[in-house]
């Protein structure tokens, strides 16, 4: 967080109310998402597991998959087994 409110010139908790108040999810929050993102992302261009949630900002696999269960309802190892993900169309 120190590194990134130096790069906007704003305190840390100045950051954090102000991105909570513009954004409207904690700043906390969307650096999560975006790290699963950046890990989907990675996947997609054939990385493996492991490799995805290195590169993505995760300090291992099992963190990452926890993360992404938590946020997705599944294991992000799931995405490689289609007959797991049930999508329902309205």
């Amino acid at each position: 967080m120190a590194f990134l409110s130096s790069k906007v010139f704003l305190s840390p908790s100045r950051l954090t109310h102000l991105f909570k108040q513009e954004v409207g999810i904690p700043i906390s929050r969307f650096i999560v998402w975006w790290r699963v993102r950046a890990a989907i992302e990675q996947l997609s261009m054939s990385a493996t597991l492991t490799e995805a949630a290195h590169a993505s900002g995760f300090s291992d696999l099992p963190h990452m998959s926890k993360t992404f269960k938590q946020l997705f309802g599944f294991a992000p190892s799931s995405l490689f087994k289609p007959h797991t993900i049930k999508i329902h169309n309205n």
